[in-house]
């Protein structure tokens, strides 16, 4: 029994160190987080400190350092806090938006570059910067184009313009009403002078055409004078062309009747009635050559070529009336012919001329016709019909 009471005690003795510990230890979280708490409750203050200045709101009295301490903890008390501060967040961060797009906008009408990072807080100061910049770029190029248009144009107050009175660009308003009467002017004497105007940029230019054309036309009667007189000078002049040619006409009627009788004559020596058509053969004519008829004399299988009784001198017979008249063939290298056998002129193959002599000529035998050549083939002008 006393040792269960020696072990009893000890344990007891144990239990109430731990027990100390642990308080010990809880005690210390305690601490860190009452620290805490009132580090976040200086932090919300702050923030909504902050966020009253300039925007004209008052949420940070509702998030005092008494209001939010852990003490006067309240639940209801502290959600409606927060959530007073939550909307002016939103409140703020909408307005905030709404000034970034406006300068956004700003900032493409005055080509300020600054739009990308206007939303951005470690960026928009910059931007900002930059579109005011731009803002104040555009103004003073505005008013530039103010005096600029105050100097040149007589009747504009640049005063006026600044404080936006349209009025005061009558001035301009009546040049371009005397503008558009010059240019109608313009264009009736431009109509009238056969000139193309140009665009607005090409007044002076215009001017100087018709200046020039008006000068052209005031040269003109004297042109046309003298064009008049040369123009009667080659009349006289083709008048007497027209009377020696007249002359020629008549001589050569003379000597086309006296050929026509010689062309008489020379039909009734050949026998031909005077109305009978005829035409000789032209050497060497298509024509001509249909009436060929050769043949072949030698097929030279060895060398490859064959023998021809045709030459330079060959010639075929025309009939004329009761004469016949030889007509030469006018053989040459380069000519085409025909090789043909039999009754009905099969055809066997087709030469050209390689050497033509007087009376003989030769030529390649082609490379798919070699064995079908013979001594006595026909030769006839072009293919076989």
């Amino acid at each position: 029994m006393k040792i269960a009471n020696i072990v009893l005690s000890v344990l007891v003795l144990l239990a109430a160190a731990v027990s100390a510990v642990f308080s010990y230890f809880l005690y210390e979280k305690r601490v860190t987080f009452v620290t805490g708490w009132e580090q976040l409750t200086s932090a919300i203050y702050d923030t909504a400190a902050n966020l009253d200045r300039n925007s004209g709101t008052k949420v940070a009295q509702e998030l005092t350092a008494d209001k939010l301490a852990h003490k006067n903890y309240d639940e209801a008390a502290m959600n409606s806090s927060l959530g007073k501060l939550r909307a002016q967040s939103k409140n703020i961060i909408a307005q905030r938006n709404a000034l970034a797009d406006a300068l956004k906008e700003i900032a493409s009408r005055v080509n300020s570059g600054a739009v990308a990072d206007i939303n951005d807080v470690n960026k928009y100061a910059d931007d900002v910067r930059k579109v005011t910049t731009g803002v104040a770029k555009t103004v003073n190029n505005r008013n530039r184009i103010y005096r600029a248009l105050a100097d040149k144009v007589s009747g504009i107050n640049e005063s006026e313009l600044v404080s936006g009175n349209t009025d005061a660009l009558a001035p301009i308003d009546a040049l371009r009403r005397a503008k558009d009467a010059y240019k109608r002017a313009m264009s009736s004497v431009a109509s009238r002078l056969g000139v193309r105007l140009g665009n607005e940029q090409s007044i002076s230019r215009d001017t100087g055409t018709i200046a020039d054309k008006i000068n052209e036309l005031k040269r003109e009667p004297a042109r046309l004078n003298k064009l008049l007189t040369d123009a009667r000078r080659d009349i006289r002049s083709l008048e007497n062309s027209i009377k020696a040619k007249d002359a020629t006409i008549k001589s050569q009627k003379v000597a086309i009747a006296d050929r026509d009788a010689q062309i008489k004559k020379f039909k009734q020596v050949l026998g031909l009635a005077p109305e009978d058509p005829f035409t000789f053969w032209t050497p060497g004519s298509d024509e001509a050559r249909a009436h060929m008829q050769g043949a072949v004399t030698n097929v030279s299988k060895e060398y490859g070529y064959i023998v021809i009784n045709l030459g330079s001198e060959s010639v075929v017979q025309q009939q004329v009336g009761k004469k016949v008249v030889d007509v030469n063939l006018g053989l040459k290298k380069g000519v085409e012919l025909t090789i043909v056998r039999g009754d009905n002129n099969e055809f066997i193959a087709a030469i050209t001329l390689d050497k033509v002599g007087a009376k003989e000529s030769t030529a390649d035998i082609p490379l798919d016709k070699v064995g079908q050549i013979e001594d006595g083939d026909k030769v006839i002008y072009k293919t076989a019909k």
